[in-house]
């Protein structure tokens, strides 16, 4: 069974987004013994599925033993974790030992450790791959994908956005493992009372939806069409159905006040203060207030992730609601989340690091964590098998997957966080909560982030 370090700071991401945070000292069990030489890992089986499975790596050449560190997520502390790493330290006669921190942690953790020459020889890692394979700090995958690559059916068998969101200079730094996206939750007997027979696929379909199923006495409103969320990585995805581009690597240049990125943060705040079908976003550092509206039947419509899956049915079993792919605008689009696998360049065992890399990017792992944890995958062969299709809440996100839009992609590389936390947090909540307009807003916010990136 595999070790465990878990931080002693309890961290949480502030609610302006930012990557800033304290390092907590971590507890650590002391080093594991080094393990003998193992032999090779058998192949596992794939589920029955009706559909075909990458073929499984053939048995490898031994791996020499030890003791293999990992940074992970607590969130991301499954069932299914223990049991496939139990598995892996079997057939290589090895223990994993894990030290548990939260993405913002994990980040200034990983970034010491590998300035320092020694960083853990696996990491969990959410949005900063390529960022930290810039400097240095990541091993090309090139030789691992070249002799395992088409076994395990990487990259051909990833969503093309999954693969491109690891990828640097046309090298392989790392592997999306998980890869969410947000699409639309609503209330079937609030729409079957409005008399809307399904959920929205246009941006109009959608307004008249949330302006029928909005209920007020009054000056009071007792049930909302929709509910927005505080965090601006949740309005992205209306950015980019509007077919807005954010960032030009060529120019060094956001566009940000372009026609189709106002129309986008123009709709939303139009849903809260011209419509009247959403409230004002309550101000949080997570993202419970809108699930919480949404169980307590008080708003027919959210947008989320399926995280908030899991929730809904543990705190209402007979509650009647569904979830469709996000309504369409000028393009069909969401905007993709999840975390993928990185071997630091200093790791002191990367071919180990590299077998549980495929062990935990397979396809049976995909299955058992989105049956425990309605966790969405990049696998095309994941979103097309028999358990996704024939599930009503996971099979959007699979659909969605293939057109998630990476929300910070370009921008990131320019070492400039600010520009999509704060900043961009800033001009979200003066559009949401009516201080200004979109084109005043985002003029703003587009000359302040152009003055920025023109710095070196």
């Amino acid at each position: 069974m595999a070790s465990q370090r878990t931080s002693r700071f309890v961290s949480r991401r502030t609610f302006l987004g930012s990557l800033t945070a304290v390092v907590g000292a971590a507890s650590a069990v002391p080093l594991l013994s080094a393990c003998s030489t193992p032999s090779p890992a058998q192949p596992t089986a794939a589920p029955s599925s009706g559909q075909p499975a990458p073929t499984q790596a053939p048995a490898q050449a031994p791996v020499a033993g030890g003791t293999l560190s990992v940074l992970w997520i607590p969130g991301h502390k499954y069932k299914a974790l223990e049991t496939f790493v139990a598995e892996f330290e079997k057939d290589f006669r090895c223990k994993v030992e894990f030290e548990y921190l939260e993405p913002p942690e994990a980040r200034q953790k990983f970034l010491a450790t590998a300035a320092a020459g020694a960083p853990s020889d696996l990491v969990e890692e959410d949005f900063m791959t390529q960022e930290v394979a810039q400097m240095g700090y990541v091993e090309p995958l090139t030789k691992y994908v070249e002799k395992d690559g088409k076994a395990i059916g990487y990259p051909d068998d990833w969503q093309p956005s999954a693969v491109e969101r690891q990828d640097l200079d046309g090298k392989h730094y790392g592997v999306q493992m998980f890869y969410t996206n947000l699409c639309l939750y609503y209330n079937k007997d609030m729409f079957a009372e409005a008399g809307i027979s399904g959920p929205p696929t246009t941006w109009d379909a959608f307004l008249n939806a949330a302006l029928k199923t909005t209920k007020r006495t009054g000056n009071n409103t007792d049930v909302w069409g929709y509910v927005e969320h505080y965090q601006q990585r949740f309005g992205w995805m209306w950015f980019y159905q509007a077919g807005a581009q954010w960032y030009d690597p060529k120019t060094n240049k956001v566009l940000t006040d372009s026609p189709a990125a106002i129309e986008a943060l123009q709709f939303q705040s139009d849903l809260i203060h011209k419509h009247k079908v959403a409230p004002e976003p309550k101000v949080e550092a997570g993202s419970a207030n809108p699930r919480d509206l949404f169980i307590a039947g008080k708003t027919a419509m959210m947008t989320s992730g399926p995280w908030d899956i899991k929730p809904i049915i543990t705190a209402n079993p007979k509650f009647k609601w569904s979830i469709a792919v996000p309504p369409k605008g000028k393009v069909q689009a969401t905007t993709s989340y999840g975390t993928g696998l990185l071997i630091p360049a200093k790791a002191k065992n990367k071919d180990l690091a590299w077998e549980l890399v495929k062990k935990l990017s397979s396809l049976e792992w995909d299955l058992a964590v989105t049956k425990e944890a309605n966790m969405v995958c990049p696998r095309k062969t994941w979103a097309q098998h028999a358990d996704v299709q024939g599930n009503e809440l996971i099979k959007p996100f699979a659909e969605a997957a293939a057109y998630a839009a990476d929300y910070n992609a370009g921008i990131r590389l320019t070492g400039k966080g600010d520009l999509y936390t704060t900043l961009w947090q800033e001009t979200f909540d003066n559009i949401l909560f009516g201080k200004m307009s979109a084109a005043d807003a985002l003029a703003q916010y587009t000359k302040q982030a152009n003055e920025t990136l023109s710095k070196a």
